[in-house]
């Protein structure tokens, strides 16, 4: 329960607009097995990406905090990200949002001036392990006055030829999600014992 909300997990999508239309918009529906799907799709195109959600979401490696640090209070997040020696800033959770519908913010511009009652959303190792230090890391600004960032380009598109083994009742999901990311022309073959029909 958040601020009056339930958040409530579904395991079937063909049960979520029941829910939201017995809740009056108090409640967050999230479908496991629709967000299971998303994440193997994305996870079978990008290698390593299961390991980092595995490092990001498990309780083994670091893990996501939120603290309010009172000497944030009037500090950009560029400036602020240089103060965690042993924590990488990741957002903020505001106070008092601009947008209600999103209170925390992911990568927040660098010129964002933390408010009284925000806190700062970092990656640590376990929430004892990190401080807000009152002078910013030495070797970070160094790091960032060096750093030459190279322009990004995106690989060329090209067509592939995918196979999908087995059957999930939202296999027809997965496949609208895996159609977003592939290039026009790809094919998809399903190898499955479920008959056709």
């Amino acid at each position: 329960r958040i601020k009056g909300h339930a958040v409530v997990e579904l395991r079937d999508i063909d049960n979520k607009e029941l829910v939201q239309l017995v809740s009056e918009q108090r409640v967050e529906v999230m479908v496991s097995h629709d967000i299971i799907g998303r994440l193997m799709i994305q996870c079978a195109r990008q290698r390593g990406l299961a390991h980092t959600y595995t490092s990001l979401l498990g309780f083994e490696d670091n893990e996501f905090y939120l603290q309010h640090w009172p000497k944030s209070v009037g500090k950009t997040f560029n400036e602020v990200a240089f103060h965690f020696h042993d924590a990488v800033a990741c957002g903020v959770k505001q106070a008092q949002p601009d947008d209600p519908s999103t209170p925390i913010l992911l990568n927040p511009p660098r010129d964002y001036v933390v408010r009284d009652g925000d806190e700062i959303l970092v990656l640590a190792e376990d929430d004892d392990t990190y401080t807000f230090s009152d002078s910013p890391s030495k070797e970070a600004l160094v790091r960032r006055r060096d750093t030459v960032v190279s322009k990004w380009a995106p690989a060329a598109a090209r067509v592939e030829q995918i196979l999908f083994c087995g059957w999930r009742r939202d296999l027809d999901d997965m496949i609208v999600e895996l159609d977003k990311c592939v290039t026009e022309g790809s094919e998809l073959h399903i190898l499955s014992t479920i008959p056709i029909d």
